[in-house]
């Protein structure tokens, strides 16, 4: 009997497929390597891809809330966040056990304007007016807390809203302002200076502690409002504020409506006002 050469033999071929399985393994896991490399790659990638649209939503949406000119808050941020600061107001003040209204838990409105700022593109020129307000700006930044917002209301108007405050120490933040605009002449360039004040109007909601309800905060941005037409009218360069006599003076609704439609031109039955002053500055 002839015996089988040695490729011919069982184990030849046993060890050939043993060998050819080997490879085959070893081509899979080289692949399968590759490929979880490849996988790593693209989710890195993805991840960072995410966070670059991420950041460019937020500095969009940050643009549409900010004033282009002088980087104060805008109406649009105002709209979108008066809501929650006024439910978060009305909750602090709606106690079903009747307890004391709670101290420095008012949202304050404080409208503010520049006085004779259209002297200013007037005279000299728009990019001055805007160096001035872009300068109102830094200056009243260094006056209100971190906790409240400072707002470019239009034109040369001013909002600050005051969260977690005490209606009886506003005037307090109104005066500060007063001085953080006078303080000091504005620089228009050409080394020209002028000096610049401005008046303010200021109320609190809730209108009413004890009916927090009662009066929107649309009414009190009005009595605002009306408050710094008071102030310019009486002499600019001061603040006017206003506060409500109490509930002893009627029911809740009938001062709710008196509000609608306020003159301020002195004491009434429903309101009292506060005045303040600016220091005095150069003519």
């Amino acid at each position: 009997m002839i015996a089988n050469a040695w490729w011919e033999e069982w184990w030849t071929f046993l060890l050939a497929a043993l060998v050819l399985s080997i490879a085959v393994v070893g081509l899979v896991r080289a692949k399968t390597r590759s490929l979880e490399k490849e996988l790593r790659r693209l989710e890195e990638a993805l991840v960072a891809r995410s966070k670059e649209l991420a950041a460019a939503h937020r500095e969009l949406s940050e643009a549409t809330v900010t004033d282009l000119l002088t980087g104060l808050r805008n109406r649009r941020f105002f709209s979108a966040s008066i809501d929650g600061d006024v439910a978060a107001a009305r909750r602090v003040f709606t106690d079903p056990a009747g307890g004391p209204a709670p101290k420095n838990r008012d949202l304050l409105f404080f409208l503010m304007d520049v006085d004779r700022f259209k002297e200013v593109n007037d005279v000299f020129g728009h990019h001055a007016g805007d160096r001035v307000l872009v300068e109102v700006a830094r200056r009243l930044q260094g006056v209100v807390r971190r906790s409240d917002s400072l707002v470019r209301w239009g034109g040369e108007e001013l909002l600050i809203i005051s969260r977690e405050g005490e209606r009886n120490e506003a005037h307090v933040l109104a005066e500060r302002a007063l001085v953080a605009v006078s303080r000091e002449p504005f620089e228009l360039g050409d080394n020209r200076l002028l000096w610049r004040t401005c008046s303010i109007g200021w109320a609190p909601f809730p209108w009413l502690r004890e009916h927090p309800d009662a009066v929107s905060y649309g009414d009190v941005l009005r009595l605002a409002d009306r408050a710094l037409h008071l102030a310019k009218s009486e002499g600019r360069h001061r603040a006017v504020g206003v506060l409500p006599l109490g509930t002893e003076t009627g029911p809740p609704e009938t001062i709710a409506a008196a509000l609608k439609n306020p003159v301020l031109t002195g004491e009434s039955a429903t309101v009292r006002l506060i005045r303040s002053v600016g220091p005095d500055v150069p003519a």
